[in-house]
């Protein structure tokens, strides 16, 4: 089995483009645009405004400097022509790109199906208006809360996973486990590191997901995995006891009743969280043990131990090679197991 880690953080992705149509304008006709983007400032965060520009224009501005500008800017590119290529030389890997036009777009037909109309969205005002003979998809300006919507290029949540793979620890709370992945819907901490186990080549992908369900995909870094705490001695009493678990499978307490293996009787695990993995490494005379931060501990046969985070259960995943997939074996499994090399293990 391959253990790999990699680091994730969140980027900040470049804005929506917003592309106006000025081919048939005037000057008091303009105003209803320019209230448009006054409204749009009003209902986006800054940190999502879109950049703006003129259809057939080659400069973009940012949504503030652009009605800074006022009437001069909107004189200088009255009776643009309608064609879309100098806007999109112009602007490489455009990414969202929302055009609000007039009337038909002149070369449109020459840039259907290429990389820089893959996140096109063409709004008009109304039905009479045509702006692409139908080749691609055109909304009527369904109001503001919604064209916001499409320029905000935030994500919603995150989710990074990675095919034949299973998760075994990340060091990020915002961010929940499954078997093939993580996901985070709070957005505020923007990196995390995550180890995988797999039999085979593990490439993970994180993708950032947008309200209107849309990916965007962003390559993860390979990064060295969590440095284990130190190995700690425990007391002979201590020792006694697990000597208890590992030849009887259980040990018989202060009480005089026989328990199953847990944290109870060791001081030191008293001290850690439930859900908790510890190593313990037993000899004839002594006995150390090491608390894991990550949520799994990889067995011999090609399966894993996950810490249920939610019930702080032990769970038993194993590989099937015929199918190439991670299955649950056992989903309460004894919280003390035999590990490589003579180890165990102990889930608290």
């Amino acid at each position: 089995m391959n253990t790999s880690w990699f680091s994730f953080e969140l980027i900040a992705l470049p804005p929506a483009r917003l592309l106006l149509d000025s081919a048939d304008m005037t000057l008091p006709r303009a105003q209803l645009s320019r209230s448009l983007l006054e409204g749009l400032r009003e209902t986006m965060p800054q940190s999502t405004w879109p950049e703006v520009g003129f259809l057939g224009g080659t400069k973009l501005w940012p949504l503030d400097a652009f009605l800074k500008q006022g009437d001069p800017l909107w004189t200088r590119n009255l009776a643009r022509s309608r064609y879309l290529g100098p806007s999109l030389v112009a602007m490489p890997n455009p990414g969202r790109l929302v055009i609000i036009g007039t009337g038909p777009i002149g070369d449109l037909e020459d840039w259907i199906d290429t990389p820089e109309l893959a996140d096109v969205t063409l709004m008009k005002f109304n039905d009479e208006i045509q702006l692409s003979a139908g080749r691609l998809p055109e909304m009527v300006f369904p109001g503001m809360d919604e064209l916001a919507a499409r320029l905000d290029q935030s994500p919603s949540r995150v989710s990074i996973t990675a095919d034949h793979a299973i998760v075994i620890g990340w060091d990020n709370p915002e961010y929940t486990w499954g078997v093939g992945g993580i996901i985070s819907t709070h957005l505020s901490s923007p990196r995390v590191r995550v180890g995988f186990v797999s039999d085979e080549p593990i490439e993970p992908i994180a993708q950032l997901i947008r309200e209107q369900g849309d990916a965007i995909p962003v390559e993860l870094q390979p990064c060295e995995e969590p440095s284990p705490g130190p190995w700690q001695t425990l007391r002979s009493d201590e020792h006694a006891i697990i000597g208890q678990w590992i030849r009887t499978g259980g040990y018989v307490g202060p009480d005089g009743e026989r328990h199953a293996p847990d944290g109870t009787p060791i001081a030191a695990f008293r001290e850690l969280p439930p859900g908790t993995f510890v190593r313990l490494r037993i000899d004839s005379f002594a006995g150390r043990f090491q608390p894991v931060e990550t949520i799994a501990l990889v067995l011999e046969d090609d399966s894993v131990a996950i810490a249920n985070e939610s019930n702080h259960q032990l769970e038993i995943y194993e590989y099937d090679r015929n199918s190439r997939t991670w299955r649950q074996r056992s989903a309460n499994h004894p919280r003390f197991f035999p590990l490589a090399g003579g180890h165990y293990g102990l889930l608290l």
